[in-house]
C-alpha cells in the first residue's frame, strides 16, 4: 500500500462536449507515466463506446487527479484513456462507426453523442507515486475469461431458448 493518506477528490458529472473542450485546451493529459500506451483498443472496443453513447449506456467513471507541485490547470488521466482517446478520435473524424463520420451522423446524433453525460472522480494533488498507485488500484480487477465474454455476446433470445432446452425433462 502506498498512499497512507485520507485522500480528496470530487465526483462531478461532465458531458462529452466538455470532455473533448478540455482535451482540445490541453487541461487533460493522457500520458502520466503510469499510463499503457495508447491505441489500445480494436475497432469492436471503441464501436462499443459510441454505440454506448448513442443508445444510453452508463460509460464508466473516468478519474484524474492533479499533480502535486504541477500545473494546477492540467489534469492526469488515471483511469480512461482508452475512453477519451476514442471519443476524442471520433469527434475528430478520424475513424468510422458504423461507416460514417462524427460530422456525418445526424445533428440529432452528434447532440446525443455531445451531450453524453460521464461520471468523473478528480484527486487532489497526487504525488506521482500516488497516481500510479490509484492507477494500480483500479485496475487490480480480474478480467473476463473468454467464455464469460462469448457469453456477454450472446443474444438473450438464444440464451433464452437455451434454457429451455436445459429445462426440458430429458435433462433433468
Amino acid at each position: 500500500m502506498i498512499i497512507k493518506e485520507v485522500l480528496e477528490s470530487t465526483t462531478k458529472v461532465r458531458t462529452v462536449k466538455s470532455l473533448m473542450r478540455d482535451v482540445k485546451n490541453g487541461k487533460l493529459n493522457n500520458n502520466h507515466i503510469c499510463q499503457r500506451k495508447g491505441q489500445q483498443w480494436n475497432k469492436s472496443q471503441k464501436q462499443k463506446l459510441i454505440d454506448s453513447a448513442l443508445y444510453g449506456f452508463v460509460i464508466p467513471t473516468l478519474t484524474f487527479s492533479s499533480l502535486l507541485g504541477g500545473d494546477s490547470n492540467v489534469l492526469y488521466v488515471v483511469d480512461g484513456k482508452q475512453r477519451l482517446e476514442t471519443l476524442w478520435e471520433f469527434t475528430q473524424d478520424m475513424f468510422k462507426y458504423e461507416g460514417k463520420k462524427f460530422s456525418e451522423l445526424s445533428e440529432e446524433e452528434q447532440d446525443k453523442i455531445l451531450s453524453t453525460e460521464i461520471s468523473t472522480v478528480t484527486y487532489s494533488c497526487l504525488t506521482d507515486v500516488g497516481i500510479a498507485d490509484v492507477f494500480d488500484r483500479l485496475n487490480n480487477g480480474t478480467g473476463l475469461s473468454s467464455s464469460q465474454k462469448m457469453r456477454a455476446n450472446i443474444e438473450a433470445a438464444c440464451l433464452m431458448k437455451i434454457k429451455q432446452i436445459l429445462d426440458m425433462p430429458f435433462f433433468s
